[in-house]
């Protein structure tokens, strides 16, 4: 038994696939920092996260089969919220309050469109 044939049977192959696997790591940390960076991006990120891999929301259905497939659906919005708190834990918390304040924006909005138009002042400086 000799050396090992194959796409990584060579020590030289071995070290060019770790080369490859870092450089993607690297593109992959720059793309999410780029990504981040802008509010724009980080409103993206978040619908990404929230509605549509319902990271925040229950994964029970009211099948056993729905059930597995919101939970997969949320499992990858928890690895990219995951992702982002540890590499970028400022942006991701940026990206979090920005978040907030839409939502409640919103929920004013609806609530003055309710009532008439009238807003009401709950006495939180926003």
């Amino acid at each position: 038994m000799g050396r090992r044939s194959g796409p990584l049977g060579s020590a030289s192959a071995q070290d060019g696939a770790r080369k490859r696997e870092k450089l993607r790591a690297a593109t992959d940390a720059a793309d999410l920092a780029w990504l981040l960076a802008d509010p724009r991006g980080r409103r993206f990120y978040w619908r990404l996260i929230d509605r549509i891999c319902g990271t925040f929301g229950t994964s029970i259905a009211a099948d056993p089969i729905g059930t597995a497939y919101n939970e997969g659906r949320r499992s990858i919005g928890v690895a990219l919220m995951r992702r982002a708190q540890l590499e970028r834990p400022d942006d991701y918390a940026a990206a979090l309050v920005e978040a907030l304040e839409d939502s409640r924006a919103a929920a004013k909005a609806t609530k003055a469109a309710g009532d008439g138009g009238e807003e009401e002042d709950d006495g939180r400086d926003e």
